[in-house]
């Protein structure tokens, strides 16, 4: 440069400083003189703002000279001592926006203080919100690809809850205790789940402690199912009845301590002095109360008295029951009655009607020619 006249121009509208051709860079830099030792002794000039051309970059402040950068443009302000980004609010100025673009030129993140929004994602670029605790562990994300709100990681388990206006939890979510709590204090709790054509399909309502299940073209069923998803229970609302799935009626006995281990599903009991259950070891036993239930296919419909326990087993006294039928009084087809034998817990075909009488413990639905098995048995005490 010759001299000022070769960067510096000016006309009505514009004055100018252009720095930088052909064969250099633009660089402008404003230093400071800094006490370098502190004692006045020796100052060296530090750049404090530079803007170069060739980085295209701006520079503003330097630590050695005691200057954090700040950059004030009255609507919007970057303060390096606070480590702040400031825009908009300025006397009334201007409201605050941040736009972010992805390289498709799409806004993939907008703030805007005067509609109150954050919006993120894109096309091409979805938007996620992560939050993370104190250690750098994640502990919520809100995922815009797939709709997704995760809460919880680490040491910290996920919790959501809703308040009401007057400050009262009336919804609250515990990942760690796997608990939804819904309702307070002046808002009692109800959770609607509707059908495909917007209809109330279910409905729990806290305040009147009621469970209604159908409604407009949806018929309520409530269907129970054992730990091998099959369907135990079914309350049909269509026909409205209470369909037990399982095959027979049970009640709950208290049975002899020396007899648990023997006393197994399909096993034929009867009653002993003390009132107390034992299988059965006479023929035609006036005391036999029922079989144990549970044995091969079938299993309790209805179980009644049930207190739970060790010492207590179903007894199945009605319905569908597999029972250990032994042929060594006579081969047994379907429609044979059946009773107590003199082998421990095992059933014989009835050959002395006179006997049975009392006795009788229900009729064959199988074939037994020979040995001792698993028989579905008809059971209805006679």
């Amino acid at each position: 440069m010759a001299d000022f006249d070769d960067v510096y121009s000016k006309n009505a509208t514009t004055e100018s400083i252009r720095l930088g051709d052909g064969a250099a860079s633009g660089y402008l830099s404003l230093n400071k003189a800094v006490d370098v030792d502190g004692r006045g002794q020796r100052l060296q000039d530090v750049p404090v703002i530079t803007l170069s051309a060739n980085t295209g970059e701006l520079k503003v402040g330097e630590p050695q000279g005691g200057i954090l950068g700040t950059i004030n443009m009255r609507n919007v302000t970057i303060d390096a001592k606070t480590a702040t980004f400031e825009a908009g609010g300025n006397s009334g100025r201007g409201d605050g926006k941040l736009n972010l673009f992805n390289r498709l030129g799409r806004m993939a993140m907008e703030l805007d203080a005067k509609t109150g929004i954050a919006a993120i994602g894109a096309e091409r670029s979805a938007g996620t919100l992560i939050l993370r605790d104190g250690e750098g562990v994640e502990t919520a994300r809100l995922t815009g690809a797939h709709g997704n709100l995760t809460l919880g990681g680490g040491s910290a388990d996920g919790d959501l809850t809703l308040k009401t206006t007057t400050g009262h939890n009336a919804f609250t979510f515990n990942g760690q205790g796997a608990n939804m709590t819904v309702g307070t204090t002046g808002a009692d709790g109800n959770i609607t789940v509707k059908s495909s054509a917007n209809e109330a399909a279910i409905v729990m309502n806290g305040n009147a402690a009621q469970i209604i299940v159908g409604g407009v073209g949806t018929n309520g069923d409530i269907v129970m199912r054992n730990n091998l998803n099959e369907d135990t229970l079914l309350i049909n609302g269509s026909a409205g009845d209470i369909q037990f799935l399982n095959a027979d009626f049970a009640e709950e006995f208290t049975v002899q301590e020396d007899a648990l281990a023997v006393a197994l599903p399909g096993t034929v009991m009867a009653m002993d002095d003390e009132g107390l259950l034992v299988p059965a070891t006479q023929a035609y036993d006036t005391a036999v109360i029922g079989v144990v239930a549970g044995g091969g296919r079938y299993k309790p419909a209805l179980v009644l008295d049930r207190q739970g326990g060790a010492a207590r087993k179903s007894i199945a006294m009605v319905g569908k029951v597999m029972v250990q039928l032994s042929a060594h009084n006579g081969a047994i087809r379907p429609g044979d009655l059946l009773t107590s034998s003199e082998i421990t817990g095992v059933a014989m075909k009835v050959t002395d009607r006179d006997r049975a009488l009392g006795a009788v413990i229900g009729k064959a639905m199988g074939r037994l020619d020979a040995g001792t098995d698993l028989v579905p048995v008809l059971v209805n005490l006679q």
